[in-house]
C-alpha cells in the first residue's frame, strides 16, 4: 500500500452532511484509526477487508469503532474513533480533503508520508441532531 488514497470505499464525491446536497456542506462527522506503523494499519485494514470489503457491505460504525479502539493510537480510539462534527479549516489539509470527499459511510485509508502515519477516515452517515 505505500501511496497516498491506497485504499479505498468511496465512489464518488458528492459529499454530504450539514449542508447541501451538492457536495458543499459545512461540517462531517467522522471517525478514525491512526498507526504509526504502516503494518498495524494494515492489519486493521486487512480485518475491515476481510469482514466487510470483500463482500461490497459496508463496515458498520460500531464494528469500526471496535478497531479503532483496538489499533488507534489516537486518543479518539478510546472513543472509537469519533471525532465529532467539525467545519471545514479544523483538521489538516489531506485528512480534511478526503473527509469532505467521502460519501457517508465510506472510508478511505491514506499514508500522510514523510512520518509514515497511516489514517483511515470514515464518514459517519448521522445527520445533526439539532437539524
Amino acid at each position: 500500500m505505500g501511496k497516498k488514497g491506497a485504499a479505498s470505499s468511496s465512489g464518488s464525491k458528492d459529499g454530504g452532511g450539514k449542508g447541501d446536497k451538492l457536495g458543499t456542506c459545512k461540517e462531517v462527522k467522522c471517525r478514525h484509526i491512526l498507526c504509526e506503523k504502516q503494518s498495524k494499519a494494515l492489519e486493521a485494514y486487512q480485518k475491515m477487508r476481510e469482514g466487510w470489503l470483500d463482500n461490497d457491505d459496508k463496515v458498520p460504525p460500531a464494528e469500526f469503532g471496535k478497531l479503532a479502539m483496538q489499533y488507534s493510537e489516537c486518543s479518539s480510539g478510546k472513543k472509537g474513533g469519533d471525532l465529532g462534527w467539525f467545519p471545514r479549516g479544523k483538521m489538516e489539509g489531506k485528512f480534511q480533503e478526503i473527509a469532505f470527499a467521502l460519501q457517508a459511510d465510506k472510508f478511505q485509508m491514506y499514508l500522510k508520508e514523510p512520518m509514515a502515519i497511516t489514517s483511515f477516515c470514515a464518514r459517519d452517515a448521522e445527520t445533526d441532531p439539532k437539524s
